[in-house]
């Protein structure tokens, strides 16, 4: 499905492939639905689910204004899982980084471009227990840096 479906009457529906007449129609009759509007949320070429509308005490011929709205709200809700998934990517890489980094035996710092420092990791002492690594604003000896 990559085209919305707008069904007038979902219970007498038999536009499309046979297989999807008859899904409409049992579906409508199972829960009562007179009138409805399916559209396909696609999210870079992959089909994640289907926003419905459903009008359940009687016919109605879907307006053009009508089309338009729901049409709107399928690309936001589209936008809105796309960045949903961006920042669970963001956050999964942010932690793994973060393991990373704290599993380290060796200092390590990451300074901003000013040369303070952001983050560092907790150094282990001579008896086992951890301090925190306080950094101090690094001496810069050579120019030639790299920032993460």
């Amino acid at each position: 499905m990559t085209k919305p479906l707008v069904i007038s009457d979902s219970l007498n529906f038999h536009d499309g492939p046979p297989e999807v007449s008859d899904a409409v129609r049992k579906h409508a009759q199972a829960v009562s639905v007179r009138s409805q509007i399916a559209y396909p949320l696609i999210i870079k070429g992959l089909f994640r689910g289907v926003l419905c509308i459903h009008q359940t005490d009687r016919l109605r011929h879907w307006t053009e204004d009508e089309l338009s709205l729901v049409q709107s709200v399928a690309e936001r809700l589209t936008i809105g899982m796309a960045q949903a998934e961006l920042f669970e990517m963001v956050a999964k890489g942010k932690s793994e980084w973060e393991a990373t980094f704290d599993s380290m035996s060796d200092g390590i710092f990451i300074f901003d471009r000013a040369g303070a420092a952001e983050a560092g990791q907790q150094c282990r002492r001579g008896d086992g227990s951890f301090e925190s690594a306080r950094p101090v604003r690094p001496k810069v000896l050579r120019r030639s840096s790299h920032y993460v």
